[in-house]
């Protein structure tokens, strides 16, 4: 019997063994767990916060973003208004251009006109008037001719 009570003894020790084991190592991998546990909630803290901090960085972003579209609005807005009010100054420049050369060249013409032909009656009459004066001044160097023609004929 002394076997089967020193069986029992280490059995009795094998269990308190096996139970003390068995606790130690739930506690161990209770405290595994918790570390990781713990890890894993600083790891995901960490990164809830650089995540709100890149959020709030992008709403900054996007603020100066809409501003600036704002901004830009605005000011090609205002180039538009003073492009468009330079169009209509240039439309009427040209318009007032048109309108004084049309009236300058249309009266011009008839005035050249006139003054064209009032010049050529004038050619006409003096050209006439040389015409004549040379025929009359052939005609009387003619006749001088004819005279002296005449004279020497019959007044040798």
């Amino acid at each position: 019997m002394s076997c089967d009570k020193c069986f029992q003894d280490r059995c009795k020790i094998m269990e308190i063994y096996n139970k003390q084991s068995s606790k130690t190592f739930q506690q161990h991998i209770s405290s595994i767990g918790i570390q990781l546990n713990k890890k894993r909630a600083q790891r995901v803290g960490q990164i809830q916060k650089v995540l709100l901090e890149e959020i709030k960085k992008m709403e900054l972003d996007n603020n100066m973003l809409q501003n600036m579209e704002k901004d830009i609005t605005i000011f090609w807005k205002k180039q538009m208004m003073t492009f468009h009010g330079y169009q209509k100054q240039e439309t009427k420049r040209t318009d007032t251009l048109k309108k004084t050369l049309q009236s300058i060249t249309g009266h011009n013409w008839d005035y050249e006109d006139g003054v064209f032909k009032s010049e050529m009656c004038l050619i006409k009459k003096d050209m006439k008037s040389i015409q004549d004066r040379l025929l009359s001044e052939m005609h009387e160097g003619e006749i001088q001719s004819v005279k002296r023609g005449l004279h020497a004929l019959f007044f040798p």
